[in-house]
């Protein structure tokens, strides 16, 4: 018969290469998706890379920022201190050139009143006997 061949250990035999030869086959099936799903996880790592460094760069700029506003605010209340010294300078400048103003005029005053005083001091020499005490 044609199937003679077909003993039992033929059988086996074969079983054995068919299953060995499915066993490969699976393998590389598996070991060819594992990686595709490798391949596949490389980008979406790279991005969880990107995205954490992006979020490390915003904390950054984001203390940065604080920083900045904080100097700001710090130079912006220097500003103002200084602006009210000026300010209190100025009103005080303003004050003595007032009393300034008011002292040369009563000096100006004073003068009048001396030049006054001379005059009526020499017309009284004037006035005076010349031999008489």
């Amino acid at each position: 018969m044609a199937t003679d061949w077909l003993t039992p250990a033929v059988v086996a035999l074969l079983a054995g290469g068919a299953g060995s030869a499915l066993t490969t086959v699976v393998k590389a099936r598996v070991d060819l998706r594992k990686a595709r799903m490798d391949e596949e996880r490389q980008p979406v790592e790279l991005e969880s890379v990107f995205i954490g460094g992006a979020e490390k760069a915003v904390q950054a700029l984001q203390v940065a920022l604080d920083r900045a506003e904080s100097t700001i605010t710090r130079l912006e209340n220097s500003l103002t201190e200084r602006d009210e010294k000026l300010a209190d300078r100025d009103r005080r400048i303003a004050e003595l050139e007032n009393e300034l103003t008011k002292t040369l005029a009563r000096l100006a005053q004073l003068q009048d009143r001396c030049e006054q005083l001379t005059t009526r001091l020499a017309e009284l020499r004037d006035e005076r006997p010349a031999g008489g005490v």
